[in-house]
């Protein structure tokens, strides 16, 4: 059987039914199309599997035609196809799963209930195992680490409820579960650490049956939670991120309920769900579209393509002539730095849209070109298959029935995209554990937060404290990013961000030091609290994190009665391509005064000032019985953000009050503002 199957591999540098034409009357160009007798369903995915230094793209196809190819991705050549003699309705994944230096291609056959591997660079089968019929299998396999034996497993679903975890080497079973023999696991399975336990999970939901999204324990299978929410059938999978910014992950997914569902990945909990579209069947994806350091959902149901909020609120919709069930793809397309959605539909149209607002950056008719009905029941695939630096979109339309099969037909099609040249969509939901979420370049930026008097002891009532927070950008050119400050609580969940996120640009090889004051309201628990400040794109990514810890006392009264985590001292914003120095154009708008840090202090503390022009600058040190113990401070300070210090090893310990008057030099502005602080000895 095996040699059989070895010998249905056909290997060619050319096929005839591949085709390079230039086509000047669309506005994107198509760069090649390859024919086909069906449709393919799902999606394809990008890799250099052949190790030719060149990409390739695999994907399969429906009844009709029932064959797994692997095309050259620059020309649409033919590298190799296999004939898997039934449909092949699940998306293929690329990776190294036997770990011997070279890319396998990992792809069920559904109707056969097979499951192969493939040798990327000439087809032939390392191994193939039957899940046993009728479990027919729709679901794009994923591939991690499951079992902690230090290589890849392969995760699927298949009808009759069942998923299976195989060795990546040899196909064999690390285990299987059973979900319920009256429900299909037609979705995607997602692999994540659900609980923050140090090990991998896996999501699952179901078509049918209980209708119940499950998350599994990764090395042995069994339930760590389900779902009953979602009141219909689910085909695809979830994307996970987080979505909500507690340093945990969420799911997202949607149902045929009409609801979107965002669901706490440690325990399944309801974070929020979005209401009252028509059934939620294609997959969802997540990227931080607008550029504001929050995560936003795309959405696809019916004919229609929307976009939500970090908080679940629609930002816009785009709606076709045609059902979009295999959802979109992200990459910056045209090179805006704004991550872009692409998406076909079974009207016959490719789209292009920016992501921050939905608007059309292009549109192309593939139907009218095909001159045939040109269903795209496939997510587009992005990258650069040219190799000219600017990213290409592939996809695959055309007419799929299982009652009539001889009349199915297809094509396939790659074209421009744009000039953009970063990341792409280089497989189904993006990555082979299934994300979901697109991911800008990463950058070499680190960060480094360091308290300025540790340990850090915040009293019962509340109080505050000082860091120094130092970013550098170790490249050679200029980086975009965020920064962003979230608190590990006692009972070990997360609270913020009490800072940002903060968009900054860093010039090559630039610094930019902060001196900062976090509160601690009194309302915070007593206990050990850990502070970590990251740098990356937003919340999709960290590039790096620093830490330090602080403690928070439950007794005593003593304390400034603080009521809110508040940040502040020195400004980012208005710093964006800072180095060492604030622009000279980056000067605050208005006088102001921010709270003092340390506070409580012991012996010196700093009082912040924010002066938008050059002032005369007094400050005067007050008791509680509102005696004036006289000017700690006069003299003439710049614009910008001056810092005062003050030493008070002379006084007693106690409450004291400083009054801060600013007299503006260049023009009229008078302005006194009035803090505490508590000294403690």
């Amino acid at each position: 059987m095996k040699t059989a199957r070895l010998l249905s591999v056909t290997l060619c540098a050319i096929s005839f039914a591949a085709m390079t034409f230039p086509a000047p009357a669309f506005a994107q160009e198509i760069l090649w199309w390859h024919q086909l007798s069906a449709p393919s369903f799902g999606s394809s995915a990008t890799g250099d599997i052949d190790g030719d230094g060149h990409l390739e793209i695999v994907f399969g196809t429906y009844f009709n035609d029932e064959h797994v190819y692997a095309l050259n991705a620059e020309d649409g050549s033919l590298l190799w196809s296999f004939d898997t003699g039934g449909c092949n309705d699940a998306s293929p994944v690329i990776y190294d799963v036997d770990q011997d230096g070279a890319l396998e291609v990992v792809i069920p056959a559904s109707s056969p209930c097979m499951v192969y591997c493939f040798n990327g660079a000439t087809g032939a089968v390392e191994w193939s195992i039957s899940t046993g019929s009728p479990n027919c299998i729709d679901s794009p396999p994923a591939v991690a680490d499951v079992d902690n034996d230090g290589r890849p497993e392969i995760i699927l679903g298949t009808f009759y409820g069942h998923v299976f975890a195989l060795n990546g080497e040899n196909g064999s079973t690390v285990w299987v579960a059973n979900l319920g023999t009256n429900s299909y696991i037609q979705s995607d399975p997602a692999i994540l650490d659900c609980d923050a336990d140090g090990q991998l999970d896996v999501v699952v939901a179901q078509w049918a049956g209980d209708e119940r999204i499950y998350a599994l324990k990764g090395n042995d299978g069994t339930v760590l939670w389900f779902s009953d929410l979602p009141e219909d059938y689910m085909y695809h999978g979830a994307s996970f991120a987080d979505i909500d910014e507690d340093n945990l992950p969420e799911l997202v997914i949607g149902s045929y309920d009409g609801d979107l569902y965002v669901l706490n990945a440690e325990n399944g909990s309801l974070a929020w769900e979005y209401t009252g579209v028509l059934y939620v069947g294609a997959p969802t994806c997540i990227a931080d579209l607008n550029r504001d350091g929050h995560l936003e959902i795309v959405m696809a149901y019916s004919n229609s393509v929307k976009v939500l909020s970090h908080t679940g609120a629609a930002l816009w919709t785009c709606t076709t002539g045609g059902s979009v069930f295999r959802g979109a793809a992200i990459a910056d397309i045209n090179n805006d730095l704004i991550p872009d959605v692409v998406f076909g539909s079974d009207d016959g149209i490719l789209r292009a849209l920016r992501g921050s607002d939905g608007a059309v950056i292009w549109t192309i008719n593939l139907e009218a070109h095909y001159g045939r009905t040109f269903d795209m029941d496939h997510a587009p695939v992005i990258a650069d298959f040219n190799e000219d630096d600017s990213l290409d979109v592939f996809i695959i339309g055309g007419y799929g029935s299982s009652s009539q099969p001889t009349q199915n037909h297809g094509r396939a099609y790659a074209l421009t995209a744009g000039a953009g040249n970063g990341p792409g969509w280089p497989m189904f939901r993006h990555d082979e554990q299934h994300s979901g979420v697109f991911l800008p370049e990463p950058h070499d930026i680190s960060i480094s937060i360091s308290p300025l008097s540790p340990p850090i002891i915040i009293p019962a009532n509340g109080g505050s404290f000082s860091f120094n927070a130092v970013l550098n950008n170790a490249e050679s050119n200029p980086v975009n990013f965020f920064t962003w400050i979230l608190v590990k609580l006692p009972s070990g969940s997360w609270y913020g961000p009490v800072l940002g996120p903060v968009n900054l640009t860093l010039p090559a090889g630039g610094t930019l030091t902060r001196l900062r004051t976090q509160s601690v309201p009194g309302s915070a628990p007593a206990g050990n609290y850990t502070y970590c400040a990251y740098v990356g794109p937003g919340f999709a990514a960290k590039w790096d994190s620093s830490s330090f810890t602080f403690e928070k006392l439950g007794f005593g009264g003593w304390g400034l009665g603080i009521s809110e985590w508040e940040n502040d001292g020195e400004a980012f914003d208005g710093h964006e391509g800072a180095c060492n120095a604030p622009l000279q154009d980056a000067l605050p708008a208005e006088f102001a005064v921010g709270g003092c840090y340390p506070n409580p202090f012991n012996a010196e503390t700093v009082i912040p000032l924010e002066l938008p022009q050059r002032s005369k600058v007094q400050v005067e040190l007050f008791n509680l019985r509102g005696q004036n113990l006289g000017t700690i401070h006069e003299g003439i300070e710049n614009a910008g953000w001056p810092k005062i210090r003050f030493n008070a090893s002379a006084l007693a310990s106690g409450v004291y009050f400083y009054r801060v008057t600013a007299e503006g030099q260049e023009r009229d502005g008078r302005f006194t503002s009035v803090g505490k602080m508590l000294l403690l000895k």
